[in-house]
């Protein structure tokens, strides 16, 4: 070929053809080649040698010959390229529209100056006809090339009767599909031209295709997800079997050679081997620790033949340590299971089902529910009283149910019914503190469904909240939840037969102001009164397996019905009793239903990857993917097991004392039987172990009293060493402020407390064993076995004795040690082994312990995914390091229980202790001089950050004669964990002055606009006023005013007050002063004993409206005298009581300032740049904000 010649065809056909020479194509799924071109649909391809060429940036391989692979390859499995092409055509759309808005502001800038009204009229009326002209014309043409010869003359006279002659005046206009810029007094074929060329069609064409591909994406692109999660497994299955072949290789080759060396051993090795062999068949009539040195000294012998004329005694007693007792790798193996079985547990936990498809309607389907979902999130936050809530979620909510009420009455066999209720009402709460809530006309949405012949008589209720904490979208926390409830009612609404008995769905719109709408509904609403039994969804975390850790009271048939049906049950009553203790700082609507509507229920919630719980980051993509198909699958087959009971219709008996055990195992599972056969069973148990202590003391002589006593001290000197370390760990963490460091990673709770306090045990023991001789050595590790059975006997007595449920831990932490002996004996009765050694004691133990293991270490992820979390929300009070040391201690505590016995069996330990000190010590300086130890780290896919509340409030102080005495405004700034406001990053909106001023009230809030009554967890002098310049917009002025103040008999005294104006989130602060004491109130039914006796206690009242703001507050106080008489003339000299109340903007126009607006770009800027300097890790924040206005009188 000459050089012309490939010239010309270069031009012809471009330099990038496939025919070029030495060039060879890459596959069709090569990265190089363009996905957008294989489906048609590239936009640089379909505007090429146009003027948008340019903006369309492509540099991917075009080859026709690709799109041949690629269709032969579709054939055989979804490749999903059309979600990467989809991409590619919105930011193509993307572009061509700013380009079009662009040229838009230019031509109107341009007419303005040039055009006067009446000439922009007339020239837009000219381009209107223009442009039906030129579309007609192409409609013509079609017609033509089509041979429909009446038609396209018929529509050319109509054409021209149209025809008007344009304006001798030029002026530009925009076409609203390619941005091209055209005449409006262009001739008809001109704009024909325009219309059918191949800027436009391009254009055309993209968007027609990405409004075909707009419908189906969200569900490509999960099922996308899905096929590349069984992609890898497969590569990673594929890579597994390969290794598994070289390893069989490789021990094949090893065997060989064994065998090769065996044999060029010399005769007499095998002579003094076989004579061993006939002395250990001869030893079998005497006693097992006969036999173990009978054989132990024919090896020493042996020995002593091999080395010499040697001190026989003291090289035979070294021989016989070495060869019988464990040595360093055998604790690595240890160590190496321990972490092999932790990690299948994560591994299990991980474990989610498959997602079923959106068109089966008898299934439950993630796809449908997250369709909803996402409706509800890309709401943003919700708080209740907000128009995002009270309007538009509303609204999702009422169509949703009204569409599937049309998929009922179709199939005419269900019915579904729908009320809209608005309560109002008062009750007073304990959580964290005492305090009243009263709310107004808050949102309830129920809907129920039942057979189609009218309400029954029992029924089943499912709950859920649709309202946010400000600042959230609430993903998990609780939309997941609806959408779950949603598809249920989905599904219930397709059934072609009838249900037996009603489901009640309640979405309620007031849970984030302390349950007040579920209070409502069980206090209020009339279809309450058929309820039998509950389930209340919950989150306070994001995805993850869905726990159950709340059932009852009484009724042991619900947590039976679940366990028979839940196709994924997880649930476990530990976590039952560790929530009803009250220790965590979160509550549900399941404690309203049970203890106002006297009914047993269910409490189910997500609590993985609790960082995002109440914030900004509680988005649906955090939440994993099968998490709400897994939840939807729960729930969905309890609620058709619990209206199928014949329990249901019987009378709800809530005092029934039945209590049940229940756990579940990694998911693999269930073990659920009576608290009755519990208490049986562990006192059986406790008298076994009784009986093996008799028998090892008294019958067999295995030790001693005295060698108990050593060894029971010996374990507490041990725990001493742990508690010590832990303590000093502690203090320095501390003393270096490292606090929480191990917030942002809870894996580093194992080097920084775990590992230390296993290493003073260890070497506790260590030097407690010495260079023990083998007997004394037998007989320790036997008393101290036997003392860790003892000393969980003591824990699983006591629990027993005050009827816990979760003693079932400590029974299994009994149990399966207790295996250990019997498994020895079985093995040598049927010849596994013929003496007990030291590492026949170790096999043995390691094999009853895996279980157990297992067991641990599932509660053990378990407490610290949901506890350490939980730190970071646990206020200003109590040191995290405490409870996390605690819960290390624990674990610490039961590994060395149940591995201190083989210590004494053990070589010295001086070596492995050594590694273990130095692992520590390695860990620690990484933790402490790194980044790996910041206690906040900010990441999209996941965010563990530090909680901060601002507030800028305007605050009003007016004396007794109502006179304004103090007018400020500032920013009240709370960091919600230990770590609090002193260590916020050096900023004037976060420092200021330093703490509020409390020394003019007797206010417990200090004065200060407390969201809720939280002063103990977060008490006013570890927060931080900063004063401000300006004032914050305030929509709705507090006004508040004494309307009477009545001197009754008694030393009585009632204060009438009404309050005026405000948002929908206000708190009175009421506090009596001196020599005056609260009696009763308009509120509530006033009872002393629930609240403080201190004579000044101050008594809080979140008050909220809903749907509808009340006109005006008006409660009255009754207050009586103390230590004096009051008269008449008294009444109006001094004051009684002091009120504060502070009113809250969270959501809307008027929830954020400039300094607001300031504060949060300053944050989500700064938390992006951990590595910009010393100290930038302050800057992970999360921040809920909002504007605050508080009034304080006294009256």
């Amino acid at each position: 070929m000459t050089d012309v010649m490939r010239e010309m065809i270069a031009q012809l056909m471009g330099q990038q053809r496939a025919e070029e020479e030495g060039r060879k194509l890459p596959p069709f799924d090569h990265h190089s080649v363009c996905r957008s071109y294989l489906q048609g649909c590239c936009p640089r391809e379909l505007l090429s040698d146009t003027r948008l060429e340019p903006m369309m940036s492509c540099r991917k391989m075009h080859e026709p010959a690709h799109k041949g692979e690629y269709n032969k390859a579709q054939k055989k499995g979804d490749l999903f390229y059309d979600v990467e092409a989809y991409e590619e055509l919105e930011d193509a759309i993307r572009i061509v529209d700013q380009e079009i808005r662009r040229l838009q502001d230019k031509v109107k800038r341009d007419a303005e100056q040039n055009l006067d009204i009446n000439e922009q009229q007339r020239t837009q009326k000219i381009f209107e006809v223009n442009e039906q002209i030129g579309v007609a014309l192409v409609q013509i043409e079609a017609l033509g090339n089509e041979g429909r010869i009446n038609e396209s003359v018929e529509l050319s006279r109509k054409n021209e009767m149209k025809g008007v002659h344009p304006s001798m005046l030029q002026r530009l206009r925009v076409c609203e599909t390619c941005s091209a810029q055209l005449n409006v007094m262009d001739h008809e074929t001109r704009l024909q031209d325009h219309y059918g060329g191949k800027m436009h069609l391009g254009m055309v064409e993209i968007r027609e295709k990405y409004a075909e591909m707009k419908n189906s994406i969200d569900e490509r692109r999960t099922l996308k997800k899905l096929a590349e999660e069984k992609e890898r497994n497969e590569r990673r299955n594929q890579r597994g079997r390969s290794r598994s072949r070289d390893r069989k290789r490789s021990r094949s080759r090893e065997r060989k050679s064994h065998r090769s060396r065996s044999r060029s051993k010399s005769r007499s090795h095998k002579d003094r081997r076989r004579s061993r062999s006939r002395d250990r068949k001869s030893s079998r009539r005497d006693s097992s620790r006969e036999r173990f040195y009978y054989i132990y000294l024919k090896d020493i012998e042996d020995y002593g033949r091999r080395t010499g004329p040697i001190t026989i005694k003291k090289e035979c007693c070294k021989a016989c340590r070495k060869a019988g007792q464990l040595g360093f790798f055998h604790w690595l193996f240890v160590f190496m299971m321990l972490a092999a079985l932790y990690g299948l547990v994560v591994v299990l936990d991980l474990k989610m089902p498959d997602v079923k498809p959106a068109n089966q309607f008898e299934h439950f389907s993630e796809m449908r529910a997250r369709k909803f979902l996402n409706q509800i999130t890309n709401l943003g936050p919700r708080p209740s009283g907000s128009e995002a809530l009270e309007v538009h979620a509303f609204r999702i909510i009422t169509e949703k149910i009204n569409s599937l009420n049309e998929v009922v009455k179709r199939n005419d066999v269900n019915r579904i019914e729908m009320d809209i209720q608005r309560p109002t009402g008062c009750f007073d709460l304990k959580f964290l503190s005492v305090f009243t809530l009263c709310y107004h006309k808050v949102t309830n949405i129920v809907a129920r469904i039942g057979p189609k012949k009218g309400p029954t008589d029992f029924s089943i209720l499912i709950n859920c909240h649709f309202d946010t904490l400000p600042d959230t979208p609430g993903a998990t926390d609780d939309a997941v939840s609806c959408a779950i409830m949603m598809e249920i009612l989905e599904v219930f609404a397709h059934l072609n037969k009838p249900l037996e008995h009603d489901i009640l769905f309640l979405f309620n719109g007031a849970e984030e102001n302390f349950l007040q709408a579920s209070h409502g509904f069980i206090v209020n609403h009339p279809w309450r009164h058929s309820l039998r039994a509950f389930i209340n969804l919950e989150g306070c975390g994001s995805g993850g397996r869905e726990l159950l850790f709340q059932t009852g009271p009484g009724e042991s048939w619900l947590i039976k019905t679940y366990l028979d049906n839940a196709p994924h049950p997880h649930c476990n009553v530990l976590g039952q009793e560790i929530f009803q203790l009250g220790i965590i700082p979160s509550d549900t609507d399941f404690r309203i239903f049970r203890d106002y509507g006297k009914i047993s229920g269910f409490d189910i919630a997500y609590i993985r990857n609790g960082w995002v719980y109440h914030t900004e980051f509680d988005r649906p993509e955090l939440i994993d993917i099968g998490a709400i198909q897994r939840s939807g699958d729960n729930i969905l087959a309890l609620s058709r097991a619990l209206i199928r009971s014949p329990y249901l219709k019987q009378p709800a008996n809530f005092n029934e004392g039945t209590k049940w055990v229940f756990l579940d195992v990694v998911g693999l599972f269930t073990i659920f039987y009576e608290m009755k056969l519990a208490l049986i069973f562990n006192y059986t148990i406790l008298l076994v172990v009784l009986l093996r202590i008799y028998l090892h003391l008294f019958r067999n002589g295995d030790y001693s009293v005295n060698v108990l006593f050593r060894a029971s001290l010996n374990q507490f000197m041990a725990f001493g060493a742990m508690l010590f370390t832990g303590i000093f760990l502690v203090l320095i963490i501390n003393l270096l402020n490292m606090t929480m460091s191990w917030y942002s990673m809870p894996e580093l709770v194992f080097p920084l407390y775990i590992v230390p306090m296993m290493t003073a045990a260890f070497f506790a023991h260590a030097r407690s064993a010495g260079k023990m001789e083998l007997d004394m050595a037998m007989k320790f590790e036997k008393a101290h076995f036997d003392s860790t059975i003892l000393f969980w006997s003591l824990v699983l007595f006591i629990l027993t004795w005050i009827h816990a449920a979760s003693s079932y831990l400590f029974m299994f932490h009994v149990l399966f040690p207790l295996l250990r002996d019997p498994l020895l004996s079985i093995s040598k009765m049927f010849g596994f082994i013929k003496v007990i050694t030291p590492k026949s004691l170790f096999w043995a133990q390691s094999i009853c312990l895996t279980p157990l293991i297992i067991l641990i270490s599932t509660y053990t992820q378990l407490l610290f995914d949901f506890f350490v979390p939980v730190m970071g929300r646990f206020g200003n009070t109590i040191n995290p390091e405490i409870f996390i040391m605690s819960f290390s201690l624990l674990v610490s505590l039961t590994f060395m229980l149940f591995t201190n016995n083989l210590i004494y069996v053990s070589r010295r330990l001086g070596f492995m202790v050594k590694c273990m000190i130095g692992v520590s010590l390695f860990c620690f300086l990484i933790i402490s001089t790194t980044n790996v130890g910041v206690p906040y780290k900010y990441s999209k896919e996941s965010p563990r950050l530090r909680r901060v509340i601002a507030l800028h409030a305007k605050k009003s102080v007016y004396e007794f004669n109502g006179n304004l005495i103090n007018s400020e405004t500032g920013l009240f700034v709370q960091a919600l964990d230990y770590r609090g406001a002193d260590d916020l990053p050096e900023h004037t909106f976060l420092q200021g002055t330093g703490k509020p001023d409390c020394s003019n009230t007797t206010d417990e809030y200090c004065q200060m606009p407390y969201y809720t009554a939280i002063h103990q967890l977060f008490p006013p002098d570890r927060s931080r006023w900063v004063p401000l310049p300006t004032e914050p917009p305030i929509a709705r002025p507090l006004n508040v005013k004494l309307l009477e103040r009545k001197f009754l008999s008694n030393n009585m005294l009632n204060l009438t007050i009404v309050i005026f104006g405000g948002a929908d989130k206000a708190s009175l602060h009421i506090t009596p002063l001196d020599g005056f004491q609260m009696r009763n109130w308009s509120l509530t039914a006033f009872n002393p004993k629930t609240y403080s006796n201190r004579p000044h206690a101050t008594y809080f009242v979140f008050m909220t409206y809903g749907y509808e703001a009340p006109k005006e507050r008006i409660i009255w106080i009754l207050l009586e005298k103390n230590g004096g008489k009051l008269t008449l003339t008294d009444v109006g000299k001094e004051p009684a009581l002091e009120l504060a109340v502070a009113t809250h903007y969270v959501h809307g126009s008027n929830q954020n300032s400039d300094t607001l607006h300031q504060l949060r770009s300053l944050i989500a800027n700064r938390r992006e740049k951990p590595h910009a300097g010393v100290g930038y890790w302050r800057w992970g924040i999360t921040l809920t904000a909002g504007v605050s206005e508080i009034v304080v009188h006294s009256f």
